[in-house]
């Protein structure tokens, strides 16, 4: 079970019955030109204060390729241990837009889904945060996320694999024996990821003649690993082709 931390976050929002308390009238703003956009009825109205919405502390490695199943398992729980798993799972349950209007009308809701949307983005780098910001509400973040890094495809498997294949020990990270474990683990999630310990001298070919073609085919081969598409042996041969054909076009205009 989670426990308090003396140092927990607040937010604050507004509850189901507090109302807004309008403050004495006040002389009309005087504005500089006619054109100036007139605020009517917002000068005077004061803000709603509710029950602030207490995170917890807790610690996990950001969201990554290499840790997505332990991230989902581990965030999934910090979630049900702080009764924000509920928000989740009601959007899970009714249609995106069902649930945005549910939390339009019920502030509890929203607050628990805000709650949820804390936690998650706590467990997520800068860039990924900015990945899904667009996203209106936890459910839909958690949903992208997990099309984003759960959802299986030759080339996440093949990632998978040149991470496994270029592993190397570094003592300041692992020491012998923990190293063997981790790169163990490596295997098991690409097990689950592949459905079996299989996987085809098809594609292990394309993934270590992707891996020795070098520096001058690095771009190429960044964009297609991480482009999602499959890396067929016609689309590979076909995009190399392409560069080998650039690279020549460029000799000849420096000859010239």
């Amino acid at each position: 079970s989670a426990q308090r931390d003396p140092l927990s976050h607040e937010y604050t929002m507004a509850e189901d019955k507090q109302q807004p308390v309008a403050s004495k009238p006040q002389k009309a703003l005087k504005y500089e030109n006619d054109r100036d956009v007139k605020m009517t009825g917002m000068d005077n109205e004061d803000p709603i204060e509710g029950k602030p919405i207490k995170i917890y502390h807790f610690s996990i490695d950001k969201l990554s390729e290499d840790n997505t199943r332990f991230w989902f398992h581990a965030i999934e729980k910090q979630l049900r241990t702080q009764y924000a798993w509920q928000a989740i799972e009601l959007h899970a349950r009714i249609r995106s837009e069902a649930y945005a209007d549910r939390l339009v009308r019920k502030s509890n809701w929203q607050r628990i889904d805000m709650k949820a949307d804390m936690i998650i983005e706590m467990g997520l780098t800068p860039s990924t945060v900015l990945e899904v910001k667009d996203q209106r509400n936890a459910g839909e973040k958690w949903q992208y996320l997990k099309k984003r890094f759960l959802k299986s495809s030759n080339t996440k498997k093949m990632m998978k694999l040149m991470r496994i294949f270029t592993s190397m020990w570094d003592e300041s990270k692992h020491n012998e024996k923990e190293f063997y474990h981790a790169l163990k683990q490596m295997f098991v999630e690409f097990k689950e990821m592949n459905g079996d310990n299989k996987i085809g001298l098809d594609d292990l070919c394309i993934l270590q003649y992707l891996h020795v073609l070098g520096d001058r085919y690095a771009t190429l081969h960044k964009s297609m690993m991480s482009s999602g598409i499959e890396l067929t042996e016609d689309y590979v041969l076909g995009c190399v082709e392409d560069v080998m054909q650039l690279w020549k076009q460029e000799r000849m205009e420096n000859a010239s």
